[in-house]
């Protein structure tokens, strides 16, 4: 589910240079708190195409897993055979208590892996050093289509329109309910203009078909928002 803070659809901080003129006076910096390779990677940097094209400055896309992505070895859940795991993009991460949540509402017992984030993640659950993954649907589908991995079901409530013949996993395991949402912040004391600016940007590609359909073909929903909206 795409929400947005200044009407952008990317989880991360927007760093702008405070200078006399008109905004954008120089690069814009995108700090992405996920490694590349990670779902939200991809968004960013669409989403940087799109300032580019309005305002005419290069974006910058800068990952910096942080504190969401804490770096977990699991070494007790790779050497103990016949204990069901699964992975996640790190402690605390959506995806870490969509595993915890699901545990809860079955009763199974299965032993987190964190990593460093959805990529390495993804790499291990190929490789069959974990049995489950939370992960997201643009991460996963090229994989699925392989022959490589599976879908067991999506943790949206409804079943997403990129991928109809995906049964929710509430479908078989009632309350079940794991999304996320990305936006973005801008850092404190940023002027008012510059935000309104950056929020009629986005909101405006949000209501393009062309946009619409990049992220129902990834699996996440569009949805336009206000500043004081998302707050």
């Amino acid at each position: 589910m795409l929400a947005g803070i200044a009407g952008i659809a990317v989880k991360g901080v927007l760093d702008v240079a405070f200078a006399q003129g008109a905004y954008p006076t120089q690069p814009i910096r995108l700090i992405l708190p996920y490694p590349p390779g990670a779902g939200a990677d991809s968004t960013a940097r669409t989403l940087g195409q799109i300032i580019i094209g309005a305002l005419g400055q290069q974006v910058v896309v800068d990952s910096r897993p942080g504190a969401g992505a804490t770096v977990g070895h699991g070494l007790a859940a790779k050497t103990q055979p016949g204990k069901l795991n699964f992975g996640s993009s790190g402690t605390g991460t959506p995806n870490h208590l969509g595993g915890e949540l699901l545990m809860k509402v079955t009763g199974i017992t299965m032993l987190h892996v964190p990593s460093k984030g959805g990529g390495p993640m993804l790499t291990d659950l190929i490789a069959g050093q974990m049995h489950v993954g939370f992960l997201s649907l643009v991460q996963v589908m090229p994989h699925v289509r392989t022959g490589r991995l599976k879908v067991m079901g999506v943790g949206y409530t409804l079943r997403l329109k990129s991928a109809p013949d995906i049964a929710t996993i509430a479908e078989t395991v009632p309350g079940f309910n794991n999304t996320g949402w990305r936006g973005l912040a801008a850092p404190l004391g940023t002027p008012q203009p510059i935000i309104q600016k950056l929020n009629a940007v986005i909101n405006k590609a949000l209501a393009t078909s062309a946009f619409i359909q990049y992220f129902v073909s990834n699996g996440l929903e569009p949805a336009g928002s206000t500043p004081e909206g998302l707050r």
